[in-house]
């Protein structure tokens, strides 16, 4: 018989992921901790920690009802986490690329949301599911915002659709935090063959992009720890009133500013954050 809580968190791989300081946090609560990841051998620290670690790749249908079989019939917290992200020009964008990272920040949640229902339902737990501000908008952010735009819709409607169940579903909007995807680190490519690019856009790829990664590692140093986030999310968990919440640095401009702004003045602020007007040429 379980005497633990049991928590199953995705995209734990990278030591200094959210993922990791989620697992890190629950397992200092007492938890039992799955930390799963694609290649189990960058686990070797949460394993040490006492994480119990085993394969899933998200897209895998088979890694996903493996893990149901680890799981059993109790499970009282899943979080999604995992994600890629890669930044560029939506008319640049590969379509089959833009759908392997759907693949991989949206269907592939929803479907271990799925497989492990019965689990989630049976012990009347929680799903959290990771979004981000960017689904607001930013320039060059289209494919993966829109992934997590249509994951926070899923992860908003799964909450209205199960909580006669018993189930909780919380939605975290997830601002600045330090993580090797803040930093850039690793970037999922979705962009097109060079060749088959739209010429509008050669200045982000050779001037854009240089300046807004270095502006990245200047706005990093003000980014919330990722441990702290971890212990902000897990507290809200620990809160049965929290439905949706917002995580990071400048996350409170997004919860109480952004939706009262106008369409003129967010498009503005979207642009300058991003040196769009970079894109104009001389001749303009």
């Amino acid at each position: 018989m379980h005497t633990k809580k049991i928590a199953l968190i995705t995209g734990c791989s990278d030591p200094t992921s959210l993922g990791a300081a989620l697992a890190l946090d629950l397992l200092a609560r007492g938890w039992k901790v799955y930390a799963p990841a694609i290649d189990v051998e960058t686990m070797s620290a949460l394993a040490k920690a006492g994480c119990s670690v085993l394969p899933l790749d998200v897209t895998n249908e088979d890694h996903i009802q493996g893990s149901a079989r680890t799981i059993g019939t109790k499970l009282d917290l899943l979080i999604n986490n995992a994600a890629v992200e890669g930044l560029g020009p939506l008319l640049d964008t590969d379509p089959s690329q833009l759908h392997e990272m759907y693949r991989i920040n949206m269907f592939g949640p929803l479907r271990l949301i799925q497989v492990l229902s019965n689990a989630l339902i049976g012990s009347r737990g929680c799903v959290v599911n990771i979004g981000s501000v960017g689904v607001y908008g930013l320039p060059f952010h289209g494919a993966y915002a829109s992934s997590k735009a249509a994951f926070q819709v899923l992860s908003d409607v799964l909450r209205r659709e199960t909580a006669p169940l018993g189930l909780r579903v919380i939605t975290v909007e997830l601002a600045m935090v330090m993580t090797a995807m803040l930093r850039g680190e690793n970037p999922y490519r979705a962009d097109l063959p060079e060749a088959q690019r739209s010429p509008h856009f050669s200045r982000w790829y050779s001037t854009i992009a240089p300046r807004y990664r270095n502006d990245l590692v200047e706005l990093s140093k003000k980014a919330m720890p990722a441990s702290k986030a971890a212990k902000q999310i897990i507290d809200a968990i620990d809160n049965e009133g929290s439905l949706k919440i917002w995580i990071g640095t400048m996350a409170w401009i997004f919860r109480w500013m952004w939706p009262y702004l106008s369409t003129a003045r967010q498009d503005k602020i979207n642009r300058d954050l991003l040196h769009v007007n970079m894109l104009k040429t001389k001749a303009d």
